[in-house]
């Protein structure tokens, strides 16, 4: 199927991202039932651009509009995408982002993302998104 303008959209976003990974920092912290990850950067275009971002991403997570299909990670949040509480508040040069879920297996997946999917495609860009991400230890699909 075609892309559609939105993916698009989300597509160029995702692209400057990742080619201006190294002018983005992030930090994660487990917290209870999810995570809580701060991602900015000193460029305020990039900063504008990690916001932007998020909130293509709130409203594909919200609505279930998968991205990544040939990622399991990807596959199985957006199977699950409605049991997944997020929280995002705008920070100096970027996000604030609280995700949680009350569903233990969907907690591993929402740490998992954090930290094996967008934690590394900061530290390795394009190359990172090229590669798919492993299910969490210990999660059990379906």
């Amino acid at each position: 199927g075609m892309m559609g303008e939105g993916m698009m959209e989300d597509m160029r976003v995702i692209h400057a991202l990742l080619t201006n990974h190294d002018r983005i920092s992030r930090d994660v912290d487990d917290i209870s039932a999810g995570i809580r990850a701060r991602t900015t950067s000193d460029d305020a275009e990039i900063g504008e651009l990690i916001g932007t971002h998020v909130g293509q991403m709130k409203a594909r997570v919200d609505g279930g509009e998968a991205i990544r299909h040939m990622d399991p990670l990807f596959r199985e949040i957006f199977e699950h995408h409605d049991e997944i509480e997020m929280e995002v508040e705008r920070v100096d040069g970027g996000v604030l982002v609280v995700e949680t879920s009350v569903d233990p297996q969907v907690e591993l997946l929402i740490r998992q993302h954090a930290h094996r999917a967008v934690s590394e495609f900061v530290a390795d860009g394009m190359a990172r998104a090229m590669e798919p991400t492993p299910l969490p230890l210990g999660y059990t699909e379906g």
